[in-house]
Parts: C-alpha cells; structure tokens; sequence
C-alpha cells in the first residue's frame, strides 16, 4: 500500500512539473543577452504598450533580479522587452542592471562615503531628559555630542543634545525672550536649529545659506547664539535644518511648551506630559547607511523598522486614575505618520501647533504626521495597564504602554473634561480673519516628482497601489487612510534611491516655477494670503507630504469644496494623494522665509522654495527690482580696502572680496549675509545699523585685527 501510494505522490509531481514547464515556455522570454545589447542601445522608437501590471512586473523584476531578470510578460510583448528595460533605467539609473547594458554611472552610489554610525568607547550614554523652565531674560546653554544608545540589544551611535533624547524639554511664558547657545562638539558634521512654528526674527530661524541666507552652519568647537521670543501658546519644537533627514534620524529633536498669558485659555488639569513619536530604521548591524554628500530613500522617505517614544523602545506614560491629564503629542519620524488610540482612556482633542481649536472633541484616534503637533487630554476611569497602539488599515501594533496607578479621589477637573468647550479667545481671533476665507486665490501650489528628469508626461508607468477605502476622521477632515503611505512598500527601489535622480518638486501653477526657482512670492506684512495646495495624484509616485511654512500661521479654510468648521492655527498641514487644500497665511511675520515638505528626504531632494514678507512700515520706501551694486573689497596683510563701505536701507548691495597675498575669509557678526555662487556676498540691508567684520583666518593676532566695518543708513 505504501509503494502504491509513493507512486502516486511521484507521478502527481511529474504531472505538476511538465505542466509548470509548459506554462514557462508559453508565458516567458529569456533575459535579454549582453551581446544584444547593441539592439538595445539604439532604443526602439516605436513599440507595442505593455499593460501596466507588465510594466510593474519588469519593474519589480529589475530591482529584485538585474541582469538575470526573467519576467513573466505577454508573447506578443517579446520583442519589445528592451523598450521596457529602457523605460525601467531611464527612472531608475543607479540599478546594476542598467550598468551592465547601457554603460551608466550606476555604480558610483557604491563609493560614496557614508557615515560611521558604530558606538565607540569615548561617546558618552543616553542621558535622562532635562525639563528646564526658563524665565523672560534667562539664557540656556545647549551642546550638541555624540553618544552611544541600546536598540533592539544593539548599541549604536546616535547624535543628541545635552545627551538626552528627546532633547531638553524647555518651558517659557508666552512673549518671553530667552537665549540658546548652542555649541557643536560632533566632528562630522555641520549644523543649525530651526525653531519649528515660532514666528520670530529670521536671522534666527536657523536655514542654512544654502537652502536660503541666513546661518552658516556650525561644524566642530562652533557656536550660535539665538535669541528667541515666543509670541504664540501652543506646543513647538526644534531640530537641525542641515541633513536633518541624518540628525533628526539620529535623536536631535526637543519641544518647547508655551504657556498661556490668559489662564483660563486651556482647561485646568491635575499634570502635563509630553509625547515624542519617532521611529528609526536599523539593519543587521546597526542604524541604516547615510551617505555623507546625498540623502537617500528620497522616493519615500526613511520608514523606520522600530518605534521610539521619547526616545524609547519601551516606554510607559504614567496616568492617575480619575485624573485629567494634558499631553502634548509631537511626530518627529522622518516620514512615518503615526495614528494612535489608548484603549480604555477617553481622549479629548483641544489643540494643535499654534494653541487651541475653537471647538474641543472627543477622539478615539489621533492621526498626526511628520512635524505636526497636537495637544490633548486624558481621562483614565480604571487602573489597569493598557496598551499605546498605532493603527492602520496594514497592520496594528503596540507602540509602549500606559500604566494607570490606583486613586479614589475624584480630579475637580473632570466637569471641565466632560464638557466640550468653545473657546471664545480662539473664536474671536479668528473672527477677525473669517470675511477672507472665500477670497480669490492667491498661489497656487502643486506637488509632484520627476525621476532622473523624467516627468509623468514622459513615461507610462505610474508607481501605485492596491487601495481599499478604510476613512479616520480628524476635526473636520475626512482622511483616506489607504491614499498614505504607512510602511515601505518599494523597499528596494526606495532603498536605492538619492537626490542625485529623484526630484521631489512644488510647483507654482500660475509660472510653473519649481521649487527654489520660485522668486516672486513677495509679500508686504499683514498680508492675507490664499494659498491652494494640490498633491498631484496622478504622479509618477503621489503620496502624502506635510507641508511647513516657517515664519507664519495659517488657516485651513477648505479641503476638496468642504470648508472647515472648527478652526486652528497651523504652520505644518498633511496633504494626501488627489486632494486640494486652501489656506490662508497670516503674513505677520516680516522676513525671509522657507516653505517645504517636512519628509525630510524630500526636502532634500528638492520639495522647497523661498517666500519673502517685508516689513508694512518700510514696504513703500524699498526700492525696485534693478541691477545689484556690486562693492569691491580687497584683503592684504593685514587690512581691508576700504575699511568702511555705507550703503542706503533696502539698498541691493553685494560685496566681493578679493584675497591678494593670502587666504583671509569673512567672519560676520550680526549683518545677515548670503554667498552666491559666483562668490559675492549679499547684504541684508533692511535694519540700519553699523555692522563689524572681521577676517575670518584663526591663525595670529594680526588676522584678528583685520576689520571692516558695514553701514546701513
């Protein structure tokens, strides 16, 4: 019986396997041979279109097989598989594949320098978090250091500062003016801290010359001091805006809380906490490679393979049972948005990242993206340990944990709790802004991408996905949870890609300029500005991006014709594949400003661009757009000629210094200047002041006592 049944099971797999050899011979082609690839290079101008699901199948087929890429295609495709290896390499030229047939670069990515990212014995460890409460005058000092971290039982290098992550929580009164000095004392790298929402001075706002004018960086034993005012309530936050897609991966994020001046702005509560969500992506030996001169995963972004808390894997909020706690939620992820729910605590939602909603709600989840804030309150009737989950429509998982201790007093503040407040300070505010939300739109933005130079218009292969249609809901929106990207799904595509090729755009419709080619968004101080944000969903890879304007607040009047009913003020708002967002910015803040996507890998590949706001008293005496002037320095040993240049406010002025026996450089106090390409140095000439320079050459006193002097009249 058991040799009968050997037989059986022996011609059932024979049977199994001629037919399965049979179905290869119909379905497939052989790979294309590299002594074809003279037929391949001249590229066929004209072919038969591949289905879609073909062109995905030679797509992933690529990626995952290169030159041994078999894919399954239609035997009328044949003899056109070389068109659609063309199309695959003109969008992806970093694969090998392309290398091996069409002689590309590809191979470059390979010697790129990358960071070491391993734990060394002279790092110091993880410090506990400092919450520090500064008063209007006091100043902080704040270094940033490499330390060594656990995660995932692996000890890896990461960036902090203080030696805490998060870093230093700092806690001010609205309108207070403190004093950050910040110092740098990593090797490899330079950097700058933007003050995420805070509506302030520009010169710092901490951009770097490059992506604007304003700071040059700060590499090793360098220092910036910032002067700060807080002139709005609400939850804010800070980190480098120099490869923050590497620092901010690494740990390099804090929050300030700032406290109302009215008391009676937020509900009263028994404690405040706060949340910072992040995650951060490893391999099999430590955090992923970060190449030193490019950003990569720009296609996506960074979706990390472990989730942090306050920077912990395993972290628990504490809670008291009947009492009411304000917790202030921040995403710091690279690109992750994060939807979260406590099961078996209610949950209030009250604000967002400039202070409080007009109208509190009751939620379940909260869904918050990159770079946005959001301010809620808890309430715990039972005492018990629940879980801190994150869900989606892919898959739901346990973030930490939140333990409820036992109490049997009741919080006075539970009837605040229980009621859902309209906030009259928010509504009269806005009350002020309401005869502008139907205005005529201003700028247009829209936001798309180009791989390697190629546009949607160019090529046939849309990059998308299976989507059901799951909804959450959040204040007034209705968001398709399955038009976001959750996790990443074009692991190796993404992984491959870098700025070099992938090209994330906001494009002004009405110019179709394109990012920091956009120069005409100028505007006069109390400006109402309409903006129409559009994500282009029918790009070559739409997903969701977080958009930042610095330097200004806005409202979010409309989404796809459905106006807003419960108003906040924002500096960050999430835009989703196909949809349209109209909000209107409060140009109250004068000064030189960026806008951008906050996946900080798209950044970095190219999803910013530059808006300027003059001041109201000065709008009408700044002089046209004409020709810069153009002032010549010389430097010798050991003087500047001339020692005094005066230029006239607003005047368009540029000075070009020329080094005739040596290497003297600049070293700029407070006068806010910008290196262009060709080396001459703008001059922010809006504030009239005397301005001192100096030679920026370390080396002997006479260099130091090398100066000129700027003045603004």
């Amino acid at each position: 019986m058991k040799k009968i049944l050997s037989i059986l099971i022996l011609w059932s797999l024979s049977v199994l396997l001629v037919w399965c050899w049979k179905q290869k011979e119909a379905t497939t082609i052989e790979p294309v041979a590299k002594e074809d690839t003279i037929q391949i290079v001249e590229w066929k101008k004209t072919r038969t279109d591949f289905s879609n699901d073909e062109k995905m199948n030679i797509h992933m087929c690529l990626m995952w097989w290169g030159e041994n890429c078999d894919p399954v295609l239609d035997e009328n495709n044949k003899n056109t598989y070389a068109d659609a290896i063309k199309e695959q390499c003109e969008i992806m030229a970093w694969m090998e594949v392309c290398d091996t047939y069409f002689n590309t670069e590809a191979e470059i990515i390979d010697a790129w320098d990358t960071y070491d990212l391993s734990a060394k014995d002279s790092y110091k460890e993880k410090q506990k978090q400092e919450i520090v409460e500064l008063e209007d005058g006091d100043s902080y000092a704040i270094t940033l250091e490499n330390i060594n971290n656990t995660i995932d039982w692996k000890e890896v290098r990461m960036m902090a500062y203080n030696g805490s992550i998060p870093w230093p929580l700092i806690k001010v009164k609205q309108g207070a003016r403190i004093t950050l000095n910040v110092t740098n004392n990593i090797a490899d790298i330079t950097s700058t801290i933007h003050h995420h929402g805070l509506r302030w001075e520009d010169k710092y706002d901490g951009v770097p010359k490059w992506m604007w004018w304003f700071d040059i960086p700060m590499k090793k034993w360098d220092s910036i001091e910032y002067k700060l005012d807080f002139p709005d309530e609400g939850i804010f936050w800070y980190h480098p805006h120099v490869r923050e897609d590497l620092q901010q991966e690494l740990g390099m994020y804090g929050n300030y809380v700032v406290v109302p001046n009215d008391e009676t702005y937020w509900n009263d509560v028994d404690d405040e906490q706060v949340l910072i969500l992040d995650d951060i992506q490893l391999d099999a030996d430590w955090i992923a490679p970060f190449y030193k001169d490019h950003a990569n995963q720009t296609i996506m972004g960074r979706f990390g393979t472990h989730y942090l808390i306050n920077g912990s894997e395993n972290y628990t909020l504490n809670l008291t049972q009947w009492k009411v706690t304000r917790l202030y939620v921040t995403n710091t992820a690279n690109v992750r948005p994060f939807n979260i729910s406590i099961p078996g605590v209610k949950m209030k939602l009250v604000g967002w990242d400039l202070g409080a909603y007009e109208n509190e709600t009751m939620i379940d989840l909260l869904l918050i993206a990159p770079a946005e804030r959001y301010i809620v309150e808890l309430y715990p009737t039972e005492s018990w340990t629940f879980d801190l989950t994150y869900k989606n429509p892919a898959f739901t998982t346990t973030l930490g944990s939140v333990k409820v201790a036992p109490n049997d007093e009741v919080s006075t503040a539970w009837n605040l709790f229980a009621t859902l407040r309209t906030v009259e300070q928010v509504v009269t505010d806005i009350d002020t802004y309401r005869q502008y939300f139907d205005k005529p739109i201003d700028k247009r933005l829209r936001l798309d991408m180009t791989l390697n130079g190629k546009t949607k218009d160019d090529l046939s292969l849309k990059m998308e996905h299976a989507h059901d249609w799951s909804t959450a809901t959040l204040w007034w929106l209705t968001y398709d949870l399955w038009e976001m990207e959750w996790l990443d799904e074009m692991f190796e595509m993404n992984m491959t890609s870098t700025d070099e090729w992938t090209k994330r755009q906001l494009i002004d419709e009405d110019t179709n300029k394109v990012s920091t080619d956009i120069d005409d968004w100028k505007f006069t101080q109390w400006d109402l500005i309409k903006v129409r944000i559009t994500n282009d969903g029918e790009g070559l890879h739409p997903m969701q991006h977080p958009i930042h304007f610095h330097g200004q607040r806005f409202l979010v009047t409309n989404k796809n014709w459905v106006p807003n009913d419960n108003m906040v003020w924002m500096d960050t708002v999430l835009t989703l594949p196909g949809e349209y967002l109209d909000i209107l910015i409060d140009m109250s803040n004068p000064g030189k400003w960026m806008a951008h996507c906050h996946i900080a890998e798209h950044m970095h590949a190219g999803m910013m661009m530059n808006f300027e706001v003059f001041p109201k008293e000065e709008s009408d005496n700044r002089e046209e757009e004409n020709d810069m002037r153009i002032i010549e320095v010389e430097a010798t040993r050991f003087k500047f000629t001339p020692a005094q240049v005066r230029v006239k406010q607003w005047e368009k002025v540029a000075l070009r210094i020329n080094d005739v026996d040596a290497d003297h450089g600049a070293q700029f106090g407070e006068m806010d200047v910008y290196y262009q390409e060709n080396g001459n140095i703008l001059l922010d000439t809006s504030t009239p002041w005397t301005y001192e320079y100096r030679c920026a050459t370390m080396c002997g006193s006479w260099h130091q006592e090398m100066k000129w002097t700027v003045i603004v009249e």
